[in-house]
């Protein structure tokens, strides 16, 4: 007789391949971009003719994240009409608006707050940057780690203008965003994308207004709560008018 067998009636799990929620941040003034930004929101700054904002936008439409909050707050009006013109009101993507400011912490929190949205895990990435880092391959070493908090990260020649990071094998031990550049002892910068687990969400400070880095991944990383996911791809950023130049420079 053929051994008898006892069925799994289950499906068997699926594996998510994309987070439920990402939150792009575009609620900065760019005062270091004026007087470019002074009509022109900055994640509207143009790269190739297209806002800088759509080719993070683009990146996570890719990944297949279910839904998109961006979160507005100078001249968000231009924000939403050129978003909703480009991407014909696409219903996974959502805007929310910041009255205050509330630093980049502060602007993650209120979009949870005011959304109402509930994930495994959220991926935040900066508005007004584009860096090709692999979100897939980012997002497999979240799950493959069961991270608490992963962070994009990339050497560069000078790391003391950004965010800082010191890496102990595949866990950050240090974060310091813009530090004495006497002090700085590594060539590894944040990309400025973040993947956090819903766990870790709850840990954020009960503070409205707070700074993402400074306020709350420096001290997650002394608590060894935060992994690294080396990219090869740095990051251009448009903070400042003379990196926007150099950008356009490379890119156009």
């Amino acid at each position: 007789m053929p051994e008898n067998k006892t069925m799994d009636a289950r499906p068997p799990k699926q594996v998510s391949t994309a987070p439920e929620l990402a939150i792009i941040l575009a609620g900065g003034k760019g005062t270091r971009l004026r007087p470019i930004t002074k009509e022109t929101p900055k994640p509207m700054v143009t790269i190739r003719g297209r806002p800088i904002l759509f080719y993070p936008l683009d990146r996570v439409i890719e990944l297949g994240v279910g839904k998109i909050l961006i979160t507005v707050s100078y001249k968000s009006e231009i924000i939403k009409k050129t978003v909703e013109e480009t991407y014909a009101r696409s219903e996974n993507i959502s805007f929310v608006e910041e009255k205050e400011p509330l630093g980049t912490g502060g602007a993650i929190r209120n979009a949870l707050e005011k959304s109402g949205q509930r994930c495994n895990n959220l991926l935040v990435i900066n508005g007004d940057e584009i860096c090709d880092v692999d979100l897939k391959g980012m997002y497999r070493f979240h799950l493959e780690k069961n991270a608490p908090i992963t962070l994009a990260i990339v050497e560069v020649e000078d790391a003391a203008v950004s965010g800082v990071v010191e890496m102990d094998h595949d866990r950050v031990s240090s974060f310091v965003e813009k530090p004495d550049p006497k002090a700085v002892k590594s060539k590894l910068i944040s990309c400025g994308i973040y993947l956090f687990s819903r766990d870790s969400l709850r840990l954020f400070p009960k503070d409205r207004a707070f700074n993402l880095s400074r306020d709350f991944l420096q001290h997650a990383a002394s608590e060894g709560l935060v992994y690294g996911y080396r990219s090869g791809i740095q990051p251009y950023a448009i903070d400042t008018a003379e990196k926007y130049r150099r950008t356009k420079e490379a890119l156009e």
